[in-house]
């Protein structure tokens, strides 16, 4: 009787440290490590390939049959900043640099791609040829879609904006512009259009620019004119009065200042009128800003598709996607494999409970055998 009771005594042990054991396991199996996402993967091997074949099979597809598309290609140059004239003049003779004398490859670039020069790209009639016979149409007809006008500018401009891509270069001083249409001679007209409108903006904005200098520099003429007039007028009062100034060092010495500031306000008269016939000289011209290094042709061949490239970007999708539900799957059954190892472990717990509850005695000694033992 003695050694049933210790050997149930153990028994209970075995179990509690068992059931520990289980509780431990219980809690790392739903935890995912690098090599068990490597057996997950492998487990699923044949879904990754699956998946990958399926990505490369769909985006190949999907460029195979896309729309054809042609793309013109332009290189500017941009004339570099002119002479400084005006109120820039008088600050580069100090050293004072302003904004905007320098040419900024980066602004073009920007300018190509503004609302205003796409608008007015966007809203001139274009003639093509196309599948069924030639075509005389406005980009926001071909890319606005449905609506009212003002909504399909809007669109049109958007979209002619991404059918544009302008890329200055800073190394070579130099502006590549590409403009992708699905007709060739589309293509051709949008991007001599785009150069036309990039001229006359240009054109527009230094002549604008010029004119306010012009007034700029026609008001300071006329106040340095009566400046150098009063120190004119000032020398030679101070000459009338004073025949023998040279023998008196006070009087030579205020002869000497009013000489050197008839210079220099002859000097700066000098300098506004040069800036005054500048600028009078950049308000009328229309001479373009911009070299045209390569002028823009007619697409011949229409551009690839890219076939190869989407086939490799679906199958890496595809690995992608399928690895992940690999993982979700590895996830998903250790977490099930958990849930019945706790069940179990709680059946195993429930009838040890039971069992101690119908033999109290058998506890009572139990714990003491633990006693004794620790």
């Amino acid at each position: 009787m003695k050694k049933e009771s210790l050997s149930k005594a153990s028994l209970s042990a075995d179990h509690l440290t068992q059931s520990a054991e289980y509780q431990q396991e219980s809690s790392e199996v739903g935890d995912i490590t690098p090599v068990v996402a490597l057996n997950g993967i492998l487990r699923n091997r044949y879904l990754l390939l699956g998946c990958a074949f399926a990505g490369a099979v769909v985006f190949a597809t999907r460029a195979r049959f896309q729309p054809e598309s042609y793309t013109a290609t332009a290189i500017l140059m941009p004339q570099g900043a002119k002479a400084p004239t005006g109120v820039v003049g008088l600050a580069s003779q100090v050293g004072i640099t302003i904004p905007g004398t320098e040419n900024n490859l980066q602004l073009y670039a920007d300018l190509l791609k503004s609302r205003e020069i796409l608008r007015a790209v966007a809203e001139r009639p274009y003639t093509f040829a196309t599948e069924k016979g030639v075509r005389t149409s406005t980009l926001v007809d071909l890319y606005g879609g449905s609506g009212q006008r003002p909504f399909r500018a809007v669109s049109a401009v958007r979209r002619l904006g991404d059918h544009v891509s302008a890329a200055p270069s800073t190394k070579t001083g130099v502006i590549t512009v590409q403009v992708k249409a699905e007709y060739s001679q589309l293509a051709y007209q949008v991007a001599q259009q785009l150069i036309d409108q990039l001229n006359r903006f240009n054109l527009e904005q230094r002549q604008s620019q010029a004119g306010a200098e012009r007034k700029f520099a026609e008001k300071r003429l006329s106040e340095a004119r009566e400046e150098l007039r009063t120190s004119e007028n000032q020398l030679e009062s101070f000459l009338a009065q004073n025949r023998e100034f040279r023998t008196s060092p006070r009087l030579t010495f205020e002869q000497d200042r009013l000489a050197r500031e008839i210079a220099l306000r002859q000097q700066l008269y000098n300098m506004l009128s040069q800036a005054y016939e500048q600028s009078k000289m950049d308000e009328i011209r229309d001479t373009p800003v911009i070299t045209i290094i390569e002028r823009p042709e007619t697409p011949l061949m229409p551009d690839a598709k890219g076939i190869s490239k989407n086939a490799v970007f679906g199958l890496v999708f595809g690995l992608v996607v399928a690895i992940l539900i690999a993982l979700v799957r590895e996830y998903s059954g250790r977490q099930r494999l958990a849930e019945s190892e706790e069940l179990r472990d709680f059946d195993r717990l429930k009838a040890e409970a039971w069992y101690e509850l119908k033999h109290p005695w058998m506890s009572f000694r139990n714990a003491l055998w633990r006693k004794r033992m620790a």
